[in-house]
């Protein structure tokens, strides 16, 4: 991971990197505490209006909501090959109100 984001890091700080993102002292690092610290380090960067226009490139109907079949066009014209039950899942988890979509509060929890 950190090879693919271009970070060079050396053992002791890989250590301390890994003491830092295994919160449950696991040994590994799982979706959740990985999303938790890139989060801090990339997500908050982000204002309420980037995330806005954004969400609305991703909406492309207007409707208001991302559904799955608009993430999928999306995923497709950046060259990500998902399976339908994949998107469906990526969907289900920010889906609070589980309606089958995304209004633009529940794409924004994922970059809390």
């Amino acid at each position: 991971m950190l090879h693919t984001l271009n970070i060079k890091a050396n053992e002791k700080e890989l250590q301390q990197l890994m003491t830092l993102m295994d919160t449950d002292n696991s040994g590994e690092i799982d979706y959740n505490e990985f999303k938790n610290v890139m989060a801090d380090s990339f997500f908050k960067k982000y204002s309420r209006q980037e995330l806005l226009q954004a969400f609305k490139r991703l909406d492309t109907d207007g409707n208001g909501y991302i559904t799955t079949n608009e993430l999928h066009d999306m995923l497709l014209r950046m060259r990500r090959h998902l399976s339908r039950q994949q998107i469906e899942a990526m969907i289900k988890s920010l889906d609070t109100d589980r309606d089958g979509k995304l209004s633009f509060d529940e794409f924004s929890r994922l970059f809390d």
